[in-house]
């Protein structure tokens, strides 16, 4: 490990490591929150079709 206690070499790479790294985290957060928020969706739409695909089902 270097004096900056980072383990990425000089301190300019290091801080702009560290940098781009919590970038890509943020945006990776963003991202799986954007994707639990469609599969909330599709469950809920898979739902209905499923009961409603039950009901036609009962009713033949």
């Amino acid at each position: 490990m270097n004096k900056h206690g980072c383990g990425c070499g000089s301190g300019k790479h290091g801080m702009k490591g560290h940098m781009q790294e919590r970038m890509d985290s943020e945006d990776l957060e963003d991202y799986k929150d954007q994707l639990e928020a469609k599969i909330s969706v599709l469950q809920k739409k898979l739902q209905r079709l499923n009961a409603a695909q039950k009901e036609t089902a009962d009713k033949e």
